[in-house]
């Protein structure tokens, strides 16, 4: 009697193993995409029909198939309008995916008015000459200091945008400052 309960509970659970589905768990493995060119110790430069219009220096440089990676890097670019004029950018990491730059690490940014930002990290259009960060930021003019987070600057038309900001502005005719 007590081999038939044994022999009864064994083919239920054989059924319920049966009917039971289990999930399949399946690990993605994270491709690595190759660069198809490496560089180092670079310098590129970018010419077209006008002249020199941008030159790029770096320590490495990697051209992947959507992007380019630049680690301890500076471009200039040179200004359509005054060939004697240019915007210098230099980060310790920069990836640029079609017109956006993303900067990381120890970044400087100089327009060609002479305005310099300095922060950890930005986001930077070349096409729409637009800056965005969230985290500190500082802006110096001449003997002008702005200070702040979460900075949008549209280079176009010279707008700028920041939470917590704090400013430091030079004025000319009694020499003091606010």
């Amino acid at each position: 009697m007590g081999i038939t309960k044994f022999i009864y509970l064994l083919l239920f659970f054989a059924a319920l193993f049966l009917f039971y589905s289990k999930e399949n768990i399946v690990k993605v493995i994270e491709k690595v995409e190759k660069p198809l060119v490496e560089f180092e110790n670079s310098v590129m430069y970018d010419i077209s029909k006008d002249g020199l219009s941008q030159v790029i220096q770096s320590q490495n440089a990697y051209k992947f198939t959507n992007s380019e990676q630049l680690k301890n890097a500076t471009i200039l670019i040179k200004s359509k309008k005054d060939n004697n004029k240019s915007t210098t950018i230099s980060a310790e990491q920069i990836v640029k995916v079609s017109d956006d730059l993303y900067l990381n690490k120890n970044v400087i940014f100089e327009t060609e008015n002479k305005i310099t930002l300095k922060t950890e990290e930005l986001q930077y259009n070349l096409k729409d000459l637009i800056a965005k960060n969230n985290s500190f930021f500082k802006i110096t003019e001449n003997n002008n200091s702005f200070e702040g987070e979460r900075l949008y600057f549209n280079g176009k038309i010279n707008h700028i945008k920041a939470s917590k900001t704090h400013f430091k502005i030079d004025l000319k005719e009694n020499n003091e400052t606010d």
